[in-house]
């Protein structure tokens, strides 16, 4: 993905053109990470770990047990973090110091790897398309690309963990939850073939994974773990309601109007936070929609208690307006 700033509205990561920011050369490209990136892997990766626990055996060779009733938990959870994602593309994580476990660390490291794959890629003018992309992925004007640099992402992610096989578990769970917040987006994204983008990029993943184990590149128990982890990951999205997902701004608003009034700046907080480093514009665009819903319901003591809080937060956000556009967005 390559472009302006504009690339990384709703990315995991993408290429900005700094010369038409920085006064740099037009050529210059930078590999840019949203800050909520990290934030989201961490929360897919506890997500996807949460129903696994341990044996009722001192067996040391026995497997971790499924418990449903705290996958249910972690659907309910997921469903919450696909409604940050859609509304507002930003995820509030407390305790990012505690967020760099090896998976995340190595979900990053695949996504930065993957974006060099685009750099390298089109720094070579005559490169011609990988054989082994059949033709309907070259008949869709950007699978082949993500494709390759996907290619590129995972052999640089095992050259870096070749030495290090007792990582090779988290290594492959790191690109299962990189893959698995682009399914995320893909999911909260419009409808379309986009949306089975990301698994047929990570069945070519498994592919090359298991070709590199057997050249002793990679271990058939990463292999193992990783597809139980993306496996559970559409477990997750089979069980999200057909209907809307929860949406975490009206959930702001309505808990806000049942605290007392002097509480009411905890609302005003978090809407600059996710205007700020999240996507303004989807923020804005669902604050509207709660707005007018709302107004249509103003009969209804719940949906009076919404209107007053937003009134409160425009009017609490007012000397910073101009540049977050509250009042404009509810006109």
């Amino acid at each position: 993905m390559q472009g302006g700033w504009d690339v990384l509205d709703g990315a995991a990561a993408g290429l900005v053109r700094k010369g038409q920011f920085l006064g740099m050369a037009a050529a210059a490209t930078a590999i840019v990470i949203p800050i909520s990136t990290p934030g989201y892997l961490h929360a897919l990766f506890q997500l996807l770990e949460a129903p696994m626990v341990n044996p009722d055996s001192s067996d040391p060779q026995a497997k971790m047990r499924w418990d449903p009733a705290r996958a249910k938990q972690a659907m309910g959870e997921f469903g919450l973090v696909l409604g940050m994602l859609e509304e507002t593309n930003f995820l509030d994580a407390p305790h990012m110091d505690d967020a760099w476990v090896p998976a995340v660390t190595a979900g990053v490291r695949f996504i930065y790897y993957h974006e060099l794959g685009h750099v390298v890629h089109a720094q070579v003018q005559q490169l011609e398309m990988p054989c082994w992309l059949e033709k309907s992925e070259l008949e869709d004007p950007h699978l082949p690309f993500e494709m390759v640099a996907d290619q590129f992402g995972l052999s640089m992610l095992l050259l870096e963990f070749r030495r290090h096989r007792h990582l090779m578990i988290p290594a492959m769970v790191g690109v299962v939850i990189a893959m698995g917040l682009t399914a995320m987006q893909a999911y909260v994204g419009p409808d379309g073939p986009a949306r089975m983008h990301p698994i047929r990029r990570m069945n070519r993943l498994f592919d090359w994974a298991k070709k590199a184990a057997t050249l002793g590149q990679c271990t058939d128990e990463a292999i193992i773990v990783a597809t139980h982890f993306w496996n559970s990951l559409y477990s997750y999205f089979a069980a999200m309601p057909e209907a809307s997902l929860p949406s975490p701004l009206f959930s702001l608003l309505r808990q806000t109007s049942q605290r007392p009034r002097s509480d009411w700046t905890m609302a005003s907080g978090h809407m600059l936070q996710w205007c700020a480093y999240g996507n303004r514009r989807r923020v804005l665009t669902a604050l509207r929609s709660i707005r007018d819903q709302a107004l249509a319901r103003a009969d209804d003591e719940r949906a009076r208690g919404v209107l007053e809080v937003i009134d409160f937060v425009v009017k609490d956000l007012r000397d910073i307006d101009d540049a977050l556009g509250l009042s404009t967005a509810l006109e």
